[in-house]
């Protein structure tokens, strides 16, 4: 039962609740489950957390190598 519930607050975030949020989620609707068990139950049944934020660019353009670099 517990499991269901998992699955279905993962797929109303639609994929991006990883074990902490699952279980805040859980814990708001009323459940009673630890964290850790939470995580567990996740791993077992495979649906993952997923980062939805674009990571910064670090890439210089135009050739030089450092940005307060003087040429």
């Amino acid at each position: 039962m517990l499991t269901e519930k998992i699955g279905q607050i993962h797929d109303e975030s639609r994929g991006t609740y990883g074990s902490p949020r699952v279980h805040a989620a859980l814990q708001a609707e009323g459940y009673t489950a630890g964290e850790n068990r939470v995580a567990r139950l996740m791993k077992e049944a495979d649906p993952r957390g997923v980062s939805r934020r674009k990571r910064p660019s670090t890439t210089v353009q135009g050739g030089r190598s450092h940005p307060f670099q003087t040429s």
